[in-house]
């Protein structure tokens, strides 16, 4: 998960249950840049130890999401959870038969 939230809503949410289900979450408040900054992508790219071409994003601003693709990654603009299945099972994330 990369966030744009303040460091003080960073906190919080790093103790909260849905919180658990990322493996790496990142704060722009702890790094010092935000989306869409260039930079911003690199520095996932280094916490996630991928490649943008392995790496899909999600994001409600058209900004943000068109820095990713400037950056290799492949990005969508979030539409809600059903939206976000139908892409997750386009790239082999989730099973083409998932129950979800």
């Amino acid at each position: 998960m990369l966030s744009n939230a303040p460091g003080s809503f960073a906190r919080e949410a790093e103790r909260t249950r849905w919180a658990e289900h990322f493996h790496h979450v990142v704060f722009s408040a702890d790094l010092g840049m935000a989306k869409p900054d260039e930079e911003i992508w690199r520095v996932l790219l280094d916490r996630l130890d991928a490649s943008p071409e392995h790496c899909l994003f999600f994001d409600d601003r058209e900004p943000n999401v068109a820095a990713a693709r400037a950056a290799g990654l492949h990005a969508r603009r979030w539409q809600g959870p059903e939206h976000a299945r139908k892409e997750l099972r386009s790239h082999g994330v989730l099973p083409a038969t998932s129950d979800d």
